[in-house]
């Protein structure tokens, strides 16, 4: 039954925006801020005043919502882990809470990525992607595909927009085998690998990235993302984050391999150092600025953890200097939230960093 299209007029600190969402995509229009978002491919285009001009943040609330669904119950056992999770008995969000907490964020939330440590974890975890989509927006996720099968699969494959499947050491036949389930038997487009890296499992890294050409099952494979080394959790200590130059080894041998690939936003900034020292023609140097996103959390995106508690950035979670926002008392999402004293603190840090990381340093 296809759903009536919404209609939204919200007036933010004096200026008027309009939502349109339809079956097919989300609109916003607004004289400093547009957006359009196509729920069938994930494509998003933002712009400002026109054009040319790109927002520093958005006045309107965030587009992609990292939420914490699980603490703890991993099958994971990561050395790096940040979280420092383990496999004791987890801590889950409820689907109430769930609700509860996606319901106070405006019609311009576009995604949501959701964080468990496996994929049956929390019990609520197919219901809360069905009600997503319910409501029109689109669910993500991540996960090693060591506690996947068919059933599970084929349920998160009816109502996913992306899956991430995290390679590493130890469990790569098991990524290897969901990415194949995911994408050749239930016909996912957005696929992708997910894997860290540092100085320390650069050989690892390496070895990944040449049987994405080799490996039957990884050809229809999306992308391949890197996700980079934080100070924080089990990794403290224990790991280092690439340098330039191999930052440079890695884009070098994506763009050989003609590989679909990327870095997390924490790596923005390195990955345009890296760029810029490449002897490369200066139109793909331009398209590659063009297409980083250096840290956008409390501009772009926000993150509550498993307890309802927002900490704007997964990796700024408990950190001294970060004061979180309870989202189970809040009222007025604007007043109690967006605009709130500890979120445009948080927000002035990261502008005045230039979007690097207003936390750790990490280029």
């Amino acid at each position: 039954m296809k759903k009536p299209n919404k209609l939204q007029l919200i007036i933010i600190n004096g200026k008027e925006y309009t939502f349109v969402e339809t079956d097919k995509a989300k609109l916003v229009r607004g004289p400093d801020y547009n957006l359009m978002f196509n729920k069938a491919d994930g494509q998003m285009l933002r712009w400002g005043v026109n054009k040319e001009d790109d927002p520093i943040f958005s006045p309107i609330g965030p587009e992609i919502l990292d939420i914490e669904i699980a603490k703890n119950g991993c099958p994971n056992k990561c050395a790096w882990c940040y979280k420092s999770n383990t496999n004791d008995a987890p801590t889950n969000m409820s689907l109430d809470t769930f609700k509860q907490i996606i319901s106070l964020f405006p019609l311009v939330l576009t995604q949501i990525a959701i964080g468990t440590t496996g994929a049956k974890t929390n019990p609520d975890l197919i219901k809360m992607m069905a009600w997503c989509r319910e409501i029109g927006i689109i669910p993500n996720i991540t996960v090693s595909g060591i506690d996947m099968d068919r059933t599970i699969g084929e349920q998160m494959a009816e109502h996913l927009g992306a899956i991430a499947i995290s390679v590493y050491p130890g469990h790569k036949e098991e990524a290897y085998n969901t990415i194949e389930m995911m994408s050749k038997r239930y016909c996912m487009n957005q696929v992708n690998i997910h894997i860290f890296t540092a100085m320390e499992t650069m050989g690892f890294v390496n070895t990944v990235i040449d049987e994405i050409k080799t490996d039957s099952r990884l050809s229809r494979l999306n992308a391949v993302v890197f996700l980079g080394v934080k100070p924080k959790g089990r990794a403290v200590g224990n790991y280092t984050p690439i340098d330039i130059a191999t930052c440079k080894e890695i884009i070098n041998k994506c763009m050989v391999y003609k590989l679909n690939y990327g870095f997390d936003s924490c790596g923005a900034r390195r990955f345009e150092k890296a760029v810029e020292s490449m002897d490369i023609d200066e139109i793909v140097k331009q398209s590659f600025r063009q297409a980083s996103e250096p840290c956008e959390s409390a501009l772009f995106s926000f993150y509550v953890d498993v307890n309802g508690m927002a900490w704007y950035c997964s990796f700024a979670e408990n950190h001294e200097d970060v004061i979180p926002v309870n989202m189970l008392d809040v009222k007025d999402f604007y007043r109690d939230v967006w605009y709130a004293t500890p979120v445009k603190a948080f927000r002035a840090k990261v502008m005045a960093s230039n979007r690097a990381c207003p936390i750790y340093k990490l280029d």
